[in-house]
């Protein structure tokens, strides 16, 4: 009863089924949104005791309001240097921040690295194999929690196909040498999860190289780059770079920043500060659609095979 203000940060899909509006224009081309536009609401509206509750803006129908505040917790409106972040899930949406403005894209990456399409996939939960090394002539492995492993995700299965690309059981195609490789018991690989992440991996990375080449840029021009979501604060960037996930060039300048859609919003609700900067971030950000873009296409193609060792 004594909740005041509350807001909220998603993508746009779930922004739209939060605020009760239909959200299969999403699902039809031409993929318009009901709204993008920041909405303010009372918590009676929703049947919740809160006085005001503020949905955060979305850039575009496919780069949500996670975004912003992503953009907002990062403090990126002040970066001097050309600066690149990316939100890891099914949608592969990143924003690069060159000059004055916010470019921003999304790829569909699909949800390999959130756990789903893979055999053995799950979430961050207890007893997920979250970090995965050589060990002799095989792997060993440790789980969230050093719970009895119940499946692997996203940060454990990028180690994973690094280091069996590293012992030549998966070849420069994605071909699994075996038929499934099991790390335990109960939690395997097959042929079909690595090509569900190459198709994430490839998706992602073309993404990147594709938006920079949008604003005339290459890798080696970007100083930083910023991984948040869940994925990003646990995965091995080094593994990432052997899996062909983020450049090469990134290696060195790769940070993760956690969660930076709850802590955008929580800006955004505690100082008045960052709401006027939401709005400057918002009036400087624009969106570019990869979808008819041969340049993606080509690099998404490409990008589908991993490097030899």
């Amino acid at each position: 009863d004594s909740i005041s203000r509350m807001t909220l940060a998603g993508n746009t899909t779930m922004l739209h089924l939060f605020c009760g509006v239909d959200p299969s224009p999403l699902g039809i081309a031409p993929f318009n949104p009901v709204f993008t536009d920041k909405r303010t609401y009372r918590g009676e509206t929703f049947k919740m005791k809160a006085g005001e509750i503020t949905v955060l803006p979305s850039i575009s129908t496919f780069v949500g309001a996670d975004i912003s505040a992503d953009l907002l917790a990062t403090d990126l409106i002040r970066a001097k240097d050309n600066v690149l972040l990316v939100d890891l899930g099914t949608n592969g949406e990143m924003a690069l921040k060159s000059g004055e403005k916010f470019v921003c894209t999304s790829t569909a990456a699909g949800p390999a690295l959130e756990g789903a399409c893979i055999s053995c996939g799950v979430g961050g939960i207890a007893g997920a194999i979250n970090r995965v090394w050589i060990q002799g002539e095989g792997v060993a492995f440790s789980t969230i929690g050093s719970e009895p492993p119940v499946g692997i995700c996203g940060a454990g299965l990028v180690d994973l196909i690094a280091a069996l690309l590293d012992l030549g059981k998966i070849d420069e195609t994605g071909y699994l040498a075996e038929e499934k490789y099991f790390l335990c018991e109960n939690v395997y690989l097959t042929r079909a999860d690595v090509r569900q992440f190459q198709l994430a991996k490839a998706a992602i990375s073309a993404g990147i190289v594709s938006l920079l080449n949008h604003e005339g840029l290459t890798c080696g021009d970007i100083s930083r780059c910023l991984i948040a979501g869940g994925l990003g604060s646990y995965m091995n960037v080094k593994s990432a770079v052997r899996v062909g996930l983020i450049p090469a060039e990134f290696e060195e300048n790769t940070f993760a920043v956690g969660n930076g859609s709850l802590y955008g919003a929580q800006l955004y609700l505690l100082d008045e500060t960052c709401r006027a900067e939401t709005d400057e971030i918002m009036e400087r950000a624009t969106a570019i659609d990869l979808s008819g873009d041969g340049f993606f296409a080509d690099e998404f193609v490409e990008r589908m095979c991993f490097e030899e060792p």
